[in-house]
């Protein structure tokens, strides 16, 4: 194929490559006749800007529709720019002539507009450049200034007219046009380098694959990357980095976040509820309520003001050499408030740290390496300051501070199974509670939680407790599960940082399942339960915890174990078992305090308490209540399984719902169990009032 000339009467000036072309004859060539590109049409189209491109602050690539004059465009004198930055030097490296590299001798600020004019530039034909003003801004790009806000992983089946294909969502929450070349968008251990291309300001774009960019609906602004990487339906890490590597936004989403079991099945995808909240994970997205399955390129359907406005706390510290230590905190936070050695302190002659290294993509924790090594037996206490922020600038709270210490080794019976819910509310999930009855501080990531096959005596369907380290104190209660916040929903708990979660708890059978803790050597505690180990009165045993005892009776004792009390809420995860006794409590019986009450709303001695305490479980109670002529005057209690100890409140109010008379009243308190034991008591109080 032979090159050809279109125009021999083209003005000198033109490049040679813009007047010369592939020839278009069938023969490949026209040697001695007119050529087949020959046109004697005149260039009178102007040249226009096509695009301006910030590289730095002292760097700007100006590009034009077509080749410029060779003899204008290296000119610095042909380009102002406004706010005091002048004419710049100028680069024409670039053999087409279509784009120069301005050279600033004043770096441009940061959120700024500016003012490009251009003079004296035409084509090699003598046209004009028009329009000759244009406007370009310059943004330095900070964390979450771009946030990924918009996750479709699982689009089969389809809903309507989404395509059936996976994307992403990124949203640009800043004023100011940013483009995205060369940034790195990250599935799980996947990554891709993007494609020049703009997001304009409080604007959103869509990444997909090639089949997704052609099914989106119109309109959207959408990308196609080349092998588009896979989206795990129950989760994953997704990361946004500029091309030097600054982590922009991270979502680590699980199928818990669409908060409809409908939703996660497929067709609809994960939208964030308040982009100017993105470090609040699972509470910041919902499935979408879009009738489409989404709402790619445009608003989420879910949006909605959702502030963080809580302060960030300190978790728990993780002891990974000596000389080093890791730091966790309950949320991401800003990244550069976290880098001053100075902010964090620990006792025992430790003090400050001699470096800080903070841990991406997530920012919950930092590996601070020590000036001194730990020593063995020591409890130490780190202290943070609130010059750390999270990353919507919310400081330190008041749970800045946590303890730590070289870990030993586990033995068996160190740490024991305390409670266990094998047969959970509805929507609830199981949970094992361990508690720390040795004087040892032990790292729980050398323990698996599993089961045991009791016929060949070896552990089986192992699960970490804990891949990066989580220490339990002497006297400690943890509560194992892999969701904490539904059982916390579902029951009281005094101890809201007694929780941790698992990737996967090992199945616990509703009947004749079992518990085991073990290291790699030795088994810590094993437990064989059934569902007939509940308290024999219960209709239903469902959304019941089993209490252990007395930590020090044996694990597969059955009668070391009991039903939760009612008076509890059926459970007691992570604080001290409502039937828990120890074989030094004695039996108190029955109290009354105090023994003249008056329910007269005036904050003193308003209602009367029955104090009760056995030493033994699985006592059903009724509590009636009479005046001194012995007429029934409350039903207090009726058939109410008991813990070992607790109380009953009476408010001076009848069964008629009305204010009960002045005078000595008696409460009838009678137990059974189902051995038969039945024991009887009488309290007498006395109903004081204004006369």
């Amino acid at each position: 194929m032979l090159l050809e000339l279109i125009n021999p009467n083209a003005p000198l000036g033109c490049p040679a490559s813009t007047n010369w072309i592939a020839s278009t004859d069938v023969s490949g060539g026209t040697p001695g006749i007119q050529n087949s590109v020959y046109s004697a049409v005149a260039d009178i189209v102007s040249p226009t800007i096509s695009s301006v491109t910030v590289v730095d602050s002292t760097h700007i690539t100006v590009c034009f529709s077509e080749a410029l004059d060779a003899s204008q465009i290296a000119v610095p004198a042909n380009y102002s720019i406004s706010d005091g930055i002048g004419n710049p030097l100028t680069d024409t490296s670039n053999a087409t002539l279509t784009c120069v590299e301005l050279v600033l001798g004043t770096s441009l600020q940061s959120d700024s507009t500016y003012t490009l004019t251009l003079t004296n530039l035409s084509d090699c034909s003598g046209n004009i450049l028009t329009p000759a003003v244009t406007t370009f801004s310059y943004y330095i790009v900070k964390p979450f200034d771009v946030v990924i806000n918009e996750i479709m992983a699982d689009p089969d089946p389809v809903v309507t007219i989404l395509p059936n294909d996976e994307y992403v969502e990124l949203y640009n929450k800043t004023a100011f046009p940013i483009n995205l070349n060369n940034w790195k968008f990250s599935a799980g251990t996947n990554t891709k380098i993007l494609p020049s291309m703009i997001i304009p300001a409080d604007s959103f774009i869509v990444l997909t694959s090639a089949a997704g960019l052609a099914g989106m609906p119109s309109g959207v602004n959408a990308v196609a990357l080349v092998s588009f990487p896979a989206l795990t339906n129950t989760g994953q890490i997704l990361k946004l980095q500029s091309p030097q590597g600054m982590v922009i936004s991270t979502v680590s989403y699980t199928d818990g976040w669409y908060q409809d079991a409908a939703k996660k099945d497929g067709g609809y995808s994960l939208e964030q509820i308040d982009p100017a909240n993105p470090c609040a994970g699972m509470n910041n997205w919902r499935a979408s309520n879009n009738m489409d399955g989404g709402t790619p390129g445009k608003q989420n359907s879910v949006y909605a003001n959702n502030p963080d406005n809580t302060p960030p706390q300190v978790v728990r510290v993780g002891v990974i050499a000596q000389d080093t230590i890791q730091l966790y905190f309950n949320e991401a936070l800003d990244s550069a408030s976290m880098l001053n050695p100075a902010i964090y302190t620990i006792d025992n002659s430790i003090g400050n740290p001699i470096q800080v290294k903070v841990v991406a993509p997530d920012f919950k924790s930092v590996k601070l390496t020590l000036a001194s090594a730990l020593s063995v037996g020591i409890i130490y206490t780190i202290t943070v300051n609130n010059a750390i922020t999270d990353c919507v600038g919310n400081a330190l709270g008041t749970d800045n501070s946590a303890r730590f210490a070289i870990p030993e080794q586990a033995l068996s019976n160190d740490i024991v199974i305390n409670e266990v819910l094998f047969d959970p509310k509805t929507s609830g999930v199981d949970f094992v509670e361990i508690y720390n009855r040795s004087n040892k501080v032990i790292d729980l990531k050398t323990i698996t939680l599993s089961q045991f096959d009791t016929i060949n005596n070896v552990v089986t369907s192992s699960e970490s407790i804990s891949t990066d380290g989580y220490l339990i104190f002497p006297q400690e209660y943890i509560v194992l599960s892999e969701n904490a916040g539904v059982v916390k929903t579902q029951y009281n708990t005094t101890n809201p940082e007694g929780f941790l979660d698992m990737n996967n708890l090992p199945a616990m059978n509703i009947d004749g399942g079992t518990v085991c803790l073990s290291t790699s050597t030795d088994i810590i505690d094993n437990l064989k339960y059934y569902s007939n180990m509940h308290f024999g009165l219960l209709n239903d045993t469902k959304g019941i915890s089993l209490e252990r005892i007395d930590f020090d009776r044996p694990t597969q004792d059955r009668t070391n174990w009991h039903s939760a009390a009612e008076a509890v809420g059926f459970a007691t995860p992570a604080y001290k078992n409502s039937q828990y006794n120890d074989a030094g409590e004695t039996d108190n019986s029955i109290e009354i305090t105090p023994e003249v009450f008056s329910p007269d709303e005036d904050g003193i001695n308003d209602v009367v308490n029955i104090n009760y305490h056995f030493n033994t479980p699985g006592f059903t109670a009724n509590v009636l209540v009479y005046d001194s002529k012995g007429r029934v005057v409350r039903r207090l209690i009726q058939n109410e399984l008991l813990g070992i100890k607790g109380t009953f409140s009476w408010d001076g109010i009848n069964d008629d719902r009305e204010k009960a008379r002045i005078g000595i009243y008696i409460f009838y308190f009678e137990v059974f169990d189902l051995s038969g034991n039945v024991k009887h008591y009488k309290k007498t109080c006395v109903l004081a009032g204004k006369l």
